[in-house]
């Protein structure tokens, strides 16, 4: 009985054992090159360019696949990036992209969600370039879309 139950024990901890190691965390490649740009843990420029690298690609992909959505929120993503990471002009370029494609879509909550989010960056961009009056027109245009009245004016 000692030998059944000890082996019993072995089974369990073995399994346990073989569980954890292979109950690895899967982690989006989204979200794991969104953390390299925006948490960098070095100032590895070529991870960096990996990132930058990953997100051109998924904007293409998406844009092929006639995903203009998913290719819109890719490019704020990566805009917001490219700020946090004083590429203010390449973050206004990938702003004015995701506002060209969101341009084409049919007029609803979502879009207007996306156009407030964009033209929200592009008034930050405008206000650290210290261009005062623009980043004052994005802002005013950002709200604008902005649905819900306690954030607009």
């Amino acid at each position: 009985m000692k030998v059944l139950v000890s082996f019993l024990f072995f089974c369990i901890a073995l399994l346990n054992v073989n569980s954890s190691i292979s109950a690895q965390e899967v982690i989006d490649s989204t979200e794991y090159y969104k953390e390299i740009l925006s948490n960098p843990k070095t100032k590895n420029d070529l991870t960096k360019a990996k990132a930058y690298s990953f997100f051109e690609d998924r904007i293409k992909e998406n844009l092929q696949k006639a995903d203009t959505l998913s290719a819109i929120r890719s490019l704020r993503s990566f805009a917001i990036n490219q700020f946090d990471s004083g590429l203010f002009y390449e973050s206004e370029i990938s702003s004015v992209r995701s506002l060209e494609l969101a341009e084409n879509l049919q007029i609803n909550a979502e879009t207007n969600e996306i156009k407030t989010g964009v033209y929200n960056q592009l008034g930050k961009i405008y206000r650290i370039l210290k261009n005062t009056d623009q980043a004052l027109d994005y802002y005013k245009k950002a709200l604008s879309y902005e649905a819900n009245s306690r954030d607009s004016i």
